[in-house]
């Protein structure tokens, strides 16, 4: 492709009668490995993602938290407002753990649609994406809760990659709710040598949040996540970055309705030191 760009699927020799859960794709540019769009069998997501020096600064389902999943998207306490006779039922869902959680069900975000294009130095994902409860009586696919447009753009570099996610949410079929819950929206899980028992360090303010760690050979890399409107932070010295949009009240969409999220994430070797964060965080 113009621009440097590769993107190619992920080619895995399986002993016969295998099959895989789900798929990646590997975006490359010049040659080295920027990212991967995974879809998982709950969710799409962002592993692996490699800073320009190639350190690998995000954990793949970490045996503590198997649904930390790189740069993912994902929310608990879902619930659509379903009427019912004279009255309306609410159907609550979890998008955010792969089992029942807090009695929730468990709901699988699945990606109907992929479309890529590249514009010089930029390369952009489009994805259409649907949030379907889980099989049951009546529903053997899934409920569809609700409906995502997602489009990932990639500008990479040789000082850091930047990479912007922005998420528009509509209803389907019933009014729904988001949250209260502290398990929402924006994540990143950092790769273990980033944790600060493990001589990293981890920093937040209004809408930055960041970690870095060593790696060996004396390399050092990080991950800073920047967001609109200044979210709550849950932030954890073993690597956790969530941006909580829905921690304190929930959110109501109406049929119709549509909210567009965006966050921005900076893959950075060093310490960085010479990145301006909050000028990025306004470009």
């Amino acid at each position: 492709m113009a621009g440097g760009f590769d993107f190619e699927t992920e080619a895995i020799d399986l002993p016969r009668g295998a099959f895989a859960q789900g798929h990646r794709r590997l975006l490359l540019w010049e040659g080295r490995v920027v990212l991967g769009l995974t879809q998982g069998p709950f969710r799409p997501y962002l592993f692996p993602v490699l800073s320009p020096a190639g350190h690998l600064v995000v954990a793949e389902s970490p045996p503590d938290h198997p649904h930390h999943q790189g740069l993912w998207l994902a929310a608990d306490h879902v619930c659509a407002h379903v009427p019912a006779a004279d009255d309306t039922e609410v159907y609550s869902y979890n998008f955010y753990v792969n089992a029942v959680f807090q009695g929730r069900a468990p709901g699988r975000i699945v990606t109907t649609e992929t479309s890529f294009a590249e514009d010089d130095a930029v390369f952009r994902i489009t994805q259409t994406l649907e949030w379907r409860g889980p099989a049951e009586w009546g529903a053997p696919e899934g409920r569809r809760i609700a409906r995502e447009a997602r489009v990932t753009e990639v500008r990479p570099g040789e000082a850091f990659h930047r990479i912007d996610v922005t998420s528009t949410l509509a209803p389907v079929e019933w009014p729904l709710t988001f949250g209260p819950t502290r398990h929402a929206y924006f994540n990143a899980r950092a790769a273990d040598s980033m944790r600060c028992d493990r001589g990293g360090t981890l920093h937040h303010g209004s809408g930055l949040a960041r970690i870095e760690g060593g790696f060996g050979g004396g390399g050092r890399a990080g991950l800073a996540m920047l967001v609109d409107d200044a979210p709550d932070w849950f932030t954890t010295d073993w690597g956790v970055l969530t941006a909580q949009p829905w921690r304190s009240a929930a959110c109501r969409l109406e049929l119709g309705d549509r909210l567009a999220q965006r966050a921005r994430y900076i893959i950075h070797d060093g310490d960085g030191g010479g990145i301006d964060f909050v000028a990025l965080a306004a470009a």
